[in-house]
């Protein structure tokens, strides 16, 4: 198991960051936990909950695009990351893999502004025009149906026009979108870290990558010399 792989997983467990110069003092798995507990003592869940999401999105997007980990920071634009063509295949994978609900994608703005001039005014137009006697009861009916068709005819056909995402949107803008999507299921996280739960969720994510036990992870047991994570 490799060091990068352990850090990323007690990141996005915790919603905290930990920077290499955090990692250069952990020795044993002792270590581990007082380093995540100088991290989140003190500090209640839901402030965690934007970063918590960033964590997460930004190893879908290393794991996606081969891209070195701090290359991706909340204000990394998603330009940068995700290859221009075939946004939806790539959009569908990075949702996969973060296994949270992401904002629907929308039209671009200028059928979005056709489809609601076609449906207000002509809609309008005709409505005042039966009521007037300007024009007979059924065309008006007739004018409405074919109105109201068409705007579903761009709906329909607009579809492999959808956008993703905005020119120049950020990680940490689209963390705040996720999370805004998934407040209820975040939301129900713990509003705090005990020292007990930290351990426990501590011994869980390493005995699940090593294939270990629970019961072997041991305090005192050193990341590199006996669990050889290095």
């Amino acid at each position: 198991m490799e060091a990068e792989d352990l850090i990323h997983r007690v990141e996005e467990t915790f919603g905290i960051s930990i920077t290499p110069e955090d990692v250069t003092g952990l020795y044993t798995v002792t270590d581990l936990h007082q380093l995540i507990m100088q991290k989140v003592n003190g500090k209640v869940w839901p402030a965690c909950l934007t970063a918590h999401v960033f964590y997460r999105l930004r190893r879908a997007l290393m794991e996606q695009g081969n891209v070195p980990r701090h290359a991706i920071t909340p204000k990394t634009t998603l330009d940068q990351l995700i290859p221009p063509v075939n946004h939806k295949a790539h959009w569908k994978h990075l949702r996969t893999s973060v296994r949270l609900d992401f904002p629907p994608p929308s039209r671009p703005e200028t059928v979005r502004v056709v489809m609601t001039w076609i449906f207000w005014i002509g809609t309008v137009a005709l409505i005042l025009s039966g009521c007037n006697d300007l024009i007979p009861l059924t065309d008006a009916l007739l004018g409405l149906a074919a109105v109201w068709g068409t705007t579903y005819l761009i709906y329909v056909f607009s579809k492999p026009w959808l956008v993703y995402f905005e020119p120049g949107l950020t990680v940490g803008a689209l963390a705040q979108q996720v999370l805004v999507e998934n407040h209820q299921v975040l939301g129900a996280a713990p509003a705090t870290w005990s020292r007990h739960a930290v351990w426990e969720r501590v011994q869980l994510i390493i005995a699940h990558e090593l294939g270990l036990p629970i019961h072997e992870i041991m305090p005192q047991a050193r990341l590199v010399d006996d669990l050889h994570i290095d």
